[in-house]
């Protein structure tokens, strides 16, 4: 597992190689630069590991089971997720990441009963499922 203690300067971290990473612990990549993850053991995110990671775009991770709440909260740049292998995903470990596709969406709602939003307007979601990214917060 990784995690960073409270001096880590975590705006210098971009790309992130790290082939043996089995977890990453609560608050780890918080509010850091990071646009690239490389994981390929990745079993588990616990929640707010990358909450407002405002630039995070791409996670490879084929081994990804578990993500906690809030885990990816307001990553609007995430685009491209492994949701293939994912078994449990928490509440709202999603929300605010308006760059999603729509069928990871669908997905994810299969999972919990909110991995988005619970606070979003319904008019809000029902834009989103016609593909309209652009949502209001």
């Amino acid at each position: 597992s990784i995690e960073f203690n409270q001096n880590t300067n975590k705006k210098f971290i971009f790309n992130f190689i790290v082939p043996n990473l089995q977890s990453v612990k609560e608050f780890t990549f918080s509010s850091s630069s990071i646009k690239y993850l490389y994981a390929p053991s990745l079993k588990s995110v616990d929640k707010n590991a990358f909450t407002e990671c405002l630039g995070l775009y791409q996670i490879v991770a084929p081994e990804l089971e578990k993500i906690g709440d809030y885990a990816f909260k307001q990553n609007v740049s995430l685009h491209k997720f492994p949701f293939n292998n994912i078994k449990q995903c928490g509440e709202a470990a999603f929300a605010a990441c308006a760059s999603l596709p729509n069928f990871m969406i669908k997905y994810f709602r299969s999972l919990t009963s909110d991995p988005i939003d619970a606070t979003r307007r319904q008019d809000e979601i029902q834009q989103y499922q016609k593909g309209n990214y652009y949502l209001k917060y």
